[in-house]
């Protein structure tokens, strides 16, 4: 314990690869044939879904007991932020991937085929909601990255250099899902989409700094951006890399207007823990 609390991240970045490449890796191998698949719904639930909650909880609990698991439970409960802040978690990303398909309907002249135009729009709210909701319960990884990692990394380092060691951290976890045949991931490539984890992390550190410290909205934003994923972005690499240069310039304007350091709306409201 005593050791757990002079090096809580590698605790926490300990377990979340082990818990999720401990899923991941035999459901790959079992792809390939070469295991037969030894991962079943519950275990993939409990370390796949819920592996990161876990690695935060026991991570918080070694290194600083009931205490940690109190802040980190009012970070995932904290709510009142505004109603701006629910507005760019909800539909911040429906906004930068339907301005990558405009950017790249001006470029090549002709708009990419999204799959919601050919849904009506009460099926395309329904969808997106069932999609949000699920999200939000069976992905657990704000816990660990935003609600134990970020406000460690960003008291030692500030906020954009903290984040980019983040981002670097969440994505390479990642890493075995683009050897799954015929996945997103092998379709847009690992450069473009590390791209746009980095991006995406830079944002989610403002929303987080800007909302004291809500593990709730970057929740929210994570699952909406999952959800809208699966109905406003066309297929293929070409609207992919347009979407992320959208992202990019998005990100790039919040680190000149909030700055690199505390990356908030409101310096006041970042909370930190050492």
């Amino acid at each position: 314990m005593a050791w757990a609390k002079r090096h809580p991240l590698v605790v926490l970045f300990a377990l979340t690869y082990l818990f999720l490449w401990g899923v991941m890796l035999p459901q790959l191998a079992a792809l390939y044939g070469l295991m037969p698949n030894i991962v079943n719904l519950p275990v993939d639930l409990l370390f796949g879904a819920f592996g990161p909650l876990l690695a935060a909880l026991i991570t918080v609990a070694l290194a600083e007991g009931r205490a940690g698991i109190r802040d980190l439970v009012r970070q995932a409960l904290r709510w009142r932020v505004g109603l701006p802040w629910y507005a760019v978690a909800l539909l911040g990303p429906a906004a930068y991937m339907l301005a990558g398909g405009g950017l790249e309907a001006l470029v090549r002249g002709q708009a990419p085929a999204i799959p919601a135009s050919s849904m009506p729009l009460t099926e395309v709210a329904t969808t997106f909601i069932r999609l949000l909701l699920l999200g939000m319960v069976l992905n657990t990884e704000e816990f660990a990255w935003r609600g134990v990692a970020l406000p460690r990394l960003q008291t030692r380092y500030g906020a954009l250099v903290g984040t980019l060691i983040l981002a670097v951290v969440e994505g390479v976890v990642h890493l075995p899902l683009f050897w799954a045949p015929g996945s997103f991931f092998q379709q847009v490539g690992f450069g473009w989409w590390f791209a746009w984890d980095i991006a995406l992390a830079i944002l989610m550190t403002w929303v987080y700094n800007s909302t004291g410290r809500s593990v709730l909205l970057t929740t929210l934003l994570h699952a909406s951006g999952n959800a809208w994923s699966g109905l406003l972005a066309p297929p293929g690499l070409r609207p992919y890399a347009f979407m992320v240069i959208i992202l990019w310039l998005v990100t790039l304007l919040v680190v000149l207007v909030y700055g690199p350091r505390g990356l908030a709306s409101r310096t006041e409201t970042v909370e930190t823990r050492g």
